[in-house]
């Protein structure tokens, strides 16, 4: 099956068979020349907006529109994006199609030479049969070239989905670890904040309780010159309010960052939703809905013009007598009061649905460059969510200043855990002394047992 290229800005349909091509970069410059886009202008994504990859061209299937816009047959399809179109000052790229020159409907023959001959009578409805079969040509014309507008139509509607879907996959990538981020950023704020208000009474509070001076040796390894220690020789002063005074910075600069992202993210998700709408107000109003009007008003034109064509041949076989006269005289009545009319109006109206669609295809083209600079204002906004967010994980330096005074904030409770630990491993040791004591004991009771036995051994054996 070949492929179907689909051109966004443009609604050009190409097919290729992808067995000629041994590399991605050999279809891209196959494109380049079928539609003058340079290959590093080119994006190509699949059917359901992830970026093509060649291995998979013969694994991606969508449904285009072959001939007839409501004829849907399913193809492999690739669509291709002119990235130039998603800059500013690029609207030229974006060539409207030509409107199409009003359609100037010829009268219908009206004149008899002899109303009383036949043949004249004849000769009028051979004149009137060509004229509307030369209307119905130029029809079947203006029908070939609204469908052919509709394709395009369909076309750039559908490269536009692929391009939203390809954005919100893009977006929905990074929701993981924006979601991570946000579980912890929001309580880290709240405590750095807390710590750099409070630092000092924390400190305060560890300089002012007294502890033991075998729990400063026993938590640094250290013997401490104090008689009176205090929690705050637990800690290197200095260190302290060395990360003190950097805190109130730090704290800033972290809340800056993360304010910044949710700032960047929110814009984000916002001009998503609102792409997302504009999108669906776009499908809503789309002039897909009329792309089958112009086929059936061609079969209303050929139903007339074969109406027309019937009498025609009918009248072949009137004789030159007054009756058939008289019929064929009041057949032309019909086809001048009823036919001629109705083929006019049916024609004036395929005209219309010609200049209809020429409108709708050159709207829809405009605004898909339009949706294509914003989805390209938004995959900015993704990029810089990421990058923030990478930029945010990696704020060492400002944790790092933090983690000093929250172990001044901690104090109490980790000189609790360690007294809590020292009285466990005095009643341990106390436990084994004593259990040690007691297996001595019973170890000496186990030996004279012992010797008792062997002794009465030896005292039999040697009887």
């Amino acid at each position: 099956m070949a492929l179907q290229v689909l051109i966004a800005h443009t609604g050009l349909r190409l097919e290729v068979d992808t067995a000629q091509f041994s590399i991605l970069d050999d279809l891209k410059a196959w494109v380049s020349r079928k539609t003058s886009i340079p290959p590093q202008h080119i994006v190509a994504l699949t059917p359901h907006g992830r970026t093509v990859k060649f291995t998979s061209l013969h694994t991606e299937v969508g449904y285009s529109v072959r001939d007839m816009p409501f004829l849907t047959i399913a193809q492999k399809e690739m669509f291709i994006y002119d990235i130039r179109i998603s800059s500013p000052g690029n609207a030229n790229l974006i060539t409207p199609v030509p409107a199409p020159k009003r359609y100037v409907i010829p009268n219908a023959p009206n004149t008899i030479d002899d109303v009383q001959s036949i043949s004249s009578w004849q000769e009028l409805y051979k004149e009137r049969r060509n004229w509307a079969m030369h209307l119905v040509e130029d029809c079947g014309q203006m029908n070939t070239t609204t469908l052919a507008l509709y394709s395009e139509i369909d076309v750039i509607i559908k490269c536009l989905d692929a391009a939203v879907a390809n954005l919100e996959i893009s977006i929905k990538t990074i929701e993981p670890k924006y979601n991570d981020l946000k579980k912890w950023v929001t309580p880290a704020l709240e405590e750095h904040r807390t710590l750099v208000e409070n630092w000092e009474q924390y400190l305060d509070l560890a300089r002012n309780t007294p502890i033991s001076p075998l729990m400063v040796k026993f938590m640094t390894r250290q013997e401490t010159k104090k008689s009176n220690p205090t929690l705050e020789d637990l800690i290197e002063l200095d260190t302290a309010r060395k990360a003190g005074k950097l805190a109130p910075t730090a704290h800033r600069r972290f809340s800056d960052k993360a304010n910044q992202l949710n700032n960047t993210a929110s814009q984000m998700y916002r001009s998503l939703e609102s792409l997302i709408a504009d999108f669906e107000k776009l499908m809503s109003r789309s002039a897909l809905g009329h792309s089958t009007d112009s086929a059936q008003l061609l079969e209303d034109i050929e139903a007339v013009v074969k109406q027309m064509d019937s009498d025609y041949r009918a009248a072949l076989g009137y004789s030159n007598t007054q009756r058939d006269v008289a019929q064929a005289s009041k057949t032309a009545s019909v086809h001048t009061e009823h036919l001629v009319p109705t083929l006019k109006k049916r024609v004036k109206e395929m005209d219309e649905l010609l200049h209809y669609a020429t409108d709708a295809r050159n709207s829809i083209a405009s605004e898909s460059a339009k949706f294509m600079r914003y989805v390209t204002e938004i995959t900015s906004l993704h990029n810089n969510v990421k990058s923030q967010i990478n930029v945010l994980n990696q704020s060492v330096d400002d944790m790092t200043t933090f983690d000093y005074l929250r172990l001044i904030h901690q104090l109490p409770y980790m000189y609790a855990a360690f007294v809590s630990e020292a009285v466990r491993r005095r009643e341990w040791v106390d436990k084994v002394k004593t259990d040690s004591s007691t297996l001595a004991n019973e170890m000496a009771l186990f030996q004279d047992e012992e010797s008792k036995r062997r002794r009465k051994w030896q005292k039999m054996i040697g009887s």
